[in-house]
């Protein structure tokens, strides 16, 4: 892998066309030198000299990556010459070097790459038209797990990592339901206030004018902050329908209807989960979009029925071995995790409609009564029969008294 590393600095060396342009990145680095190290949480045990040389190996290789889909030249880099030693299958290798880069223990300081990438493509004649920023989400969108996504280019901010890029580049679509939902919160703090208030002047009135323990223990469950699985929901007369929108992100439930963008499951979907996950858990700033995604398939999935029920309807498309592989992913993807969703506003829709009998009574009568034709016209027929009987005895009865 070092050979890469130093394969594609000689290359991005040569596009400078300038033998000075190494010594000006060494220059350039050692000056943020300060500022990178402050960047790791733990002290790095390497000299300076060393520590700068690490960061433009790590940075050209970061910046050699992001050319990947725009320079045909990158690829002749990477694949190698015929007289190096090359790696096995390396175009299969170069999507896991791609993986591993957003790893967390793996991201170096965004800031590093920008320098050496001014200094490398910008200023040399080979280089692309498009900003770093801007080759960042050319790579990153391979990795969107959503299958109806297109980013939309807006003006960049500053980033800590590359992994805080595909993080943005996943939620900026959620924008809108993001400040929805910090409405929402704002509202429902404001509520519970009022409630604990009125809470206090409940508890200071007389036994007899206090409301019965029944109705505390029905909005209480309202309000729990848990959901059934998938399987139960869809007894419940949840519907669940697959949606067209930006971001996977974007659920929303109205009327009984549980509308979810499509989510693509592979294998490295796994991975980027739980790094995106660890992300917004260790810059709480960063918002908890994925947490409370993963933290709401966890609680809809907890067997391969379930898993089922979302596949058959379109929600989920799998690209695991199996189905049972989606459960155990979903099930161990939030242990450790901090989220509190009992003031989330789906959640306490979900339950609230969950716990509404006539809700129940309305799917077990179209499940059992009307689940098939045949049943559908046993039921009719019976109600033929009982309708014809009623009248008979009408009939009966009006023919006695005017006898």
């Amino acid at each position: 892998m070092e050979k890469h590393k130093w394969r594609m600095v000689r290359r991005l060396l040569s596009w400078r066309r300038d033998e000075d342009a190494l010594r000006e990145c060494l220059h350039k680095v050692k000056a943020l030198e300060e500022r990178a190290r402050s960047c790791y949480s733990e002290a790095i045990d390497m000299g300076s000299n060393e520590f700068v040389e690490m960061m433009v190996l790590d940075g050209c290789f970061i910046i050699g990556l992001l050319l990947l889909p725009w320079s045909e030249d990158a690829w002749v880099v990477w694949e190698g010459q015929k007289d190096e030693e090359e790696l096995h299958n390396s175009s299969y290798t170069s999507v896991l070097v791609g993986h591993d880069l957003l790893k967390v223990e793996n991201q170096m300081p965004f800031f590093v790459v920008e320098a050496l990438f001014d200094l490398l493509v910008l200023q040399s004649d080979n280089g692309p038209s498009d900003s770093i920023y801007d080759l960042a989400l050319t790579l990153l969108d391979r990795w969107n797990p959503s299958n109806d996504f297109n980013y939309v280019k807006k003006t960049p901010k500053v980033h800590h990592h590359l992994l805080h890029i595909f993080h943005d580049l996943l939620a900026q679509n959620e924008n809108s339901t993001v400040q929805c939902n910090l409405i929402i919160d704002g509202f429902l703090k404001i509520k519970n206030k009022i409630e604990d208030l009125l809470l206090q002047v409940h508890n200071a009135l007389p036994s007899f004018l206090r409301r019965s323990k029944a109705s505390e223990g029905r909005k209480k469950k309202w309000t729990l902050g848990w959901i059934k699985c998938a399987t139960e929901l869809q007894e419940s007369g949840v519907k669940f329908v697959e949606k067209r929108s930006c971001s996977f992100l974007n659920v929303t439930f109205e009327d009984g209807v549980l509308e979810f963008p499509v989510l693509c499951i592979f294998d490295e979907t796994v991975i980027h989960f739980r790094n995106l996950i660890a992300f917004e858990q260790l810059y709480p700033n960063a918002g908890n979009h994925i947490t409370f995604y993963a933290v709401l398939m966890d609680f809809l999935i907890d067997t391969r029925r379930d898993v089922n029920v979302l596949h058959r309807e379109g929600v989920l498309q799998i690209g695991l071995s199996s189905e049972k592989d989606v459960a155990q992913f979903f099930n161990s993807l939030c242990k450790e995790v901090i989220y509190d969703s009992s003031q989330n506003k789906l959640f306490i829709d979900l339950n609230r409609y969950c716990n509404s009998k006539w809700h129940r009574w309305r799917t077990v009568l179209a499940r059992d009564y009307f689940g098939s034709p045949w049943a559908a016209i046993s039921v009719l027929a019976a109600f033929v029969l009982l309708l014809l009987t009623l009248l008979q005895t009408v009939y009966t009865m009006y023919s006695y008294y005017h006898s």
